[in-house]
């Protein structure tokens, strides 16, 4: 049980930088943005060319919203844990907070290799990067995914298994 601990305290330290993070670079887009327009905010693509203002709003806003998806992944990752560690393992809770979660990073990952397949075709080139280790292609996050919620619905079934078997005795 000490393990289990162990990690829920990592995913706590870990959850806590994220949401410091968060608010850090919220506060920071909106101090350049709104407030100072002195300092240079520029996003430079591929070519190596200043984007346009459209395209800086949009990368911004892809940047805010995928990075706040993947603070609701841990979130629910991190309440499953904490109920599997204080609670019990095979409570409802843990069923449904890690197919939450699984389910999260399977669409946020899909949307990820759907959005790189997509730029890379705009841009004249026919790629699709499916390289199972390496984690910026997307798929490994998917398997990722996939496995909470496999894991998810392993314990949901135990649940049912228990309580039938509590219903035979």
């Amino acid at each position: 049980m000490n393990t289990s601990k162990a990690l829920l305290r990592l995913l706590d330290i870990f959850f806590g930088l994220m949401i410091l993070f968060l608010v850090l670079g919220l506060g920071f887009y909106f101090y350049v943005i709104i407030l100072d327009s002195d300092v240079p905010f520029q996003v430079i693509n591929k070519n190596g060319e200043d984007g346009s203002s459209l395209e800086v709003i949009l990368r911004v806003l892809h940047n805010i919203i995928h990075y706040v998806a993947f603070v609701l992944i841990v979130f629910f990752l991190r309440k499953g844990v904490h109920i599997m560690v204080y609670n019990q393992m095979f409570h409802p809770d843990v069923a449904k907070y890690f197919h939450r979660s699984g389910l999260l990073l399977v669409i946020l990952s899909a949307a990820e290799v759907i959005i790189n397949f997509s730029q890379d075709l705009l841009s004249g080139v026919l790629k699709l990067q499916l390289d199972p280790f390496d984690w910026k292609s997307g798929l490994f996050m998917v398997v990722i995914g996939l496995f909470l919620m496999l894991t998810g619905r392993v314990i949901k079934e135990g649940i049912d298994l228990k309580s039938e078997n509590d219903l035979t005795i």
